[in-house]
This record gives structure tokens, C-alpha cells and sequence, in this order.
């Protein structure tokens, strides 16, 4: 083992005993969960603006007034996917649906073999 790799395993091994592993892991779990949060309401913004733009190029409220677009099925249909698509994507970042990106997987402590 080199040098390094000896300092590291003994940073480790007390952090896994002193329970700073755990905390880190929290620590990180919630910082990475708030950023898919945020990237998902983003998203879920950039389809409510097609929806609105959508229904305005429909209902002919949009200027330069676009007549091949006005009150056609297509245009219609592609404002009410965006909003499906932004509601979609809102309820998949509540809480109770994203509780852990990945369940199951924690990090190794003490009592788990090292390798």
C-alpha cells in the first residue's frame, strides 16, 4: 500500500467509527437531492412557457398573428402535452417519490469489508 492509501485508510476508518461517514453521506444525499430538484423545476418551466406559447399562437393572441396555427388541432395538441409533460415532471420531484435516489446503497461502515 503506498503512502497516501495508508493515510486515507486511516482517515476512513475513523471517520466510519466516529459516524462522520454517515453524516457526510446525508450531507451529500440532500445537497445532490435539492440540485435534481431545482433542475426539475426547471424543466417543468421551460414546459409550462411552450404550453402558454402554444395556446396563444391557438387562440390567436400571439402577435405577429400566425393563421396556419390558429385554432389547429396540432398547435392545441402541442400546448396540452407541454402542460402534461411540466405536471409529469412536478410530480416526480415530490418528496415521498424521491426520497433516496438510490435505495439500498449506503456507505461502507465499519463493519463491512474493505477493497
Amino acid at each position: 500500500m503506498t503512502a497516501m492509501r495508508e493515510k486515507y485508510e486511516l482517515w476512513a476508518n475513523e471517520a466510519r467509527a466516529s459516524g462522520r461517514a454517515q453524516i457526510s453521506w446525508d450531507i451529500w444525499q440532500a445537497a445532490f437531492q435539492a440540485g435534481v430538484q431545482h433542475e426539475r423545476e426547471k424543466c417543468a418551466q421551460s414546459c409550462d412557457a411552450m404550453a402558454t406559447e402554444h395556446w396563444r399562437l391557438y387562440k390567436g393572441r400571439s402577435e405577429p398573428i400566425d393563421k396556419a396555427c390558429m385554432y389547429n388541432p396540432h398547435t392545441e395538441g402541442i400546448s396540452d402535452g407541454a402542460a402534461l409533460c411540466a405536471e409529469e415532471i412536478r410530480a416526480r420531484s415530490k418528496p415521498e417519490d424521491s426520497a433516496s435516489l438510490w435505495p439500498g446503497l449506503r456507505p461502507m461502515g465499519p463493519e463491512e469489508p474493505q477493497g
